[in-house]
């Protein structure tokens, strides 16, 4: 059986190798916020904090970070924003792709990061 987000988030949310602030940050922004009512926004709020908080803390332990990513990868792929990046990443470096407006794509991809 395939682990969900959100059982994941759960699971890490309740971890005890990390600071007492970040474990209430997680619970409070994605793992309350995700079993109430999920939406792309919630992708953001984890980018953000795996930017801002997470990947440049070099005192949280590897075991977490590495959930950490694990859990942003299945939340991409729950709100299926992997896939649509594929999916434009190879219309537009694709052979077949000649009527496609490759940089109206791009400038999608772009903004659909920021």
């Amino acid at each position: 059986m395939q682990t969900v987000p959100l059982t994941r988030i759960r699971d890490i949310a309740h971890r005890n190798d990390i600071p007492k602030d970040l474990k209430n940050e997680i619970k409070h922004t994605l793992q309350n916020k995700l079993h109430r009512c999920a939406d792309p926004g919630d992708l953001k709020t984890l980018e953000n904090m795996m930017n801002n908080k997470i990947r440049p803390d070099n005192s949280l332990s590897g075991d977490f970070k590495h959930q950490m990513e694990i859990f942003y990868d299945e939340l991409k792929e729950f709100f299926n924003a992997v896939n649509l990046d594929k999916l434009l990443e190879t219309a537009i470096w694709g052979k077949n792709g000649n009527d496609i407006d490759k940089d109206l794509l791009n400038r999608f991809l772009e903004l659909k990061r920021d």
